[in-house]
Formats: C-alpha cells, structure tokens, sequence
C-alpha cells in the first residue's frame, strides 16, 4: 500500500537527480488503484538555455523510476510530463 510518506519519499529521492541541473519535479498524481504516478518536470530555473544540461526524457525517465521503485510497492507505470519534449 502506497502512503502519502512513501510517496513524497520517492519523489523527493527522485528530485535529487534533477535538481543539480536546476530542475525540479511536481507531483501531478499518485494512484496505486491505476498503478500510475505522474509527475511534470519543472525546468523553469535550468542551468542552460537549451536543457541538454538534463538528461534526456527517455533516460531520466528509468533514472526516476528506479528511484520511485525503492520507495512504493508494487508495479506502476510513471508519466513524465517533459516540456522539452513540446519544445
């Protein structure tokens, strides 16, 4: 079962990877019903003018997952929203 500690857990863990580059994550949605965590990248104070300073969505994708994974239960897909992807 997914707690609101657990979850804010994870993500903070996660933010960690993002946030040296001076990006951050906001949680949008936690539903263990759906096995889905969305968050969105905020990339409003980055480090560089073009974000290739981040690593690209797909691997910062598994980078943020894995570190999810060491804090909730159970499967569940992440839905990363990436404005540099619409850029």
């Amino acid at each position: 079962m997914w707690t609101r500690d657990s979850v804010e857990a994870g993500v903070e863990a996660a933010r960690s990877i993002v946030r040296g580059d001076g990006a951050d994550l906001v949680l949008l949605r936690a539903d263990e019903r759906r096995g889905e965590i969305a968050l969105r990248l905020d990339v409003t104070n980055l480090h560089c003018d073009d974000g290739t300073c981040l690593l690209p969505g797909r691997l910062l994708k598994n980078l943020i997952t894995a570190q999810l994974q060491e804090h909730l239960e159970g499967e569940f897909e992440l839905v990363l929203e990436d404005p540099r992807e619409s850029a």
